[in-house]
């Protein structure tokens, strides 16, 4: 049971996170965190995803700090493309580098989460949490530190609670962003995610500021 208030109404002690499907958001609102790209190519570009040699769809060549994956450019392609970003993963869907997939990516005692793949503590029950944590989503077996907007309010980190309850960020949607995307990933306000968000198709994974094609 989803209990995200957002608001004045209370939750009780217990509570768990929906894990929504690829592509959604708890709740079932159609997730920011980045449009699932194609199928997974360790390789940089999959069949039939580079029109011929030095050439990305559109585009006449990705710059190099993207790889071409089915004729657009993405963050990552094979994990070694996010060494430079200080992360372990690349996301096989959205092509993103992340910090984990598994809890094999992991210290011991942490989880990964399945919002925003990231490194959260683990937990059977909320005695497995830290002292100062909120409480323990029993569904994904990772503590979290909030679960309404209200605790926020007054936070320097923003005033909103992330999509995986691991603390207070800038934005959760693209609601929270005029003019711009939320990268919940992160949690805060972007120009871009990736090519989806950017009219030139070309979003720096570095700035998250769509550049120009080539």
């Amino acid at each position: 049971m989803l209990c995200l208030s957002f608001g004045s109404t209370a939750c009780d002690e217990r509570f768990a996170f929906d894990v929504p499907s690829a592509g959604m958001a708890p709740g079932g609102r159609t997730s920011q965190a980045g449009s699932a790209g194609a199928p997974f190519s360790a390789g940089g570009a999959s069949a039939g995803g580079a029109n011929g040699p030095g050439e990305c769809g559109v585009h006449a060549a990705c710059p190099s700090n993207l790889h071409c994956v089915d004729g657009h450019c993405y963050p990552c392609a094979a994990e070694s493309d996010c060494t430079e970003l200080g992360l372990g993963r690349c996301d096989p869907d959205r092509h993103r580098c992340v910090a984990c997939l598994t809890a094999a990516d992991c210290a011991n005692g942490f989880g990964c989460d399945t919002l925003a793949s990231r490194c959260l503590h683990a937990c059977k029950t909320r005695s497995d949490c830290p002292a100062d944590a909120h409480g323990c989503d029993e569904q994904r077996g990772v503590c979290y530190e909030c679960d309404e907007d209200r605790e926020c309010a007054k936070s320097a980190l923003g005033p909103v609670c992330a999509i995986d309850g691991s603390g207070c960020v800038h934005c959760r949607s693209d609601a929270d962003c005029p003019d711009q995307h939320c990268d919940q990933l992160v949690g805060r306000c972007v120009e871009c995610r990736d090519w989806h968000d950017c009219d030139s198709g070309l979003c720096d994974p570095a700035t998250s500021v769509c550049t120009k094609k080539d």
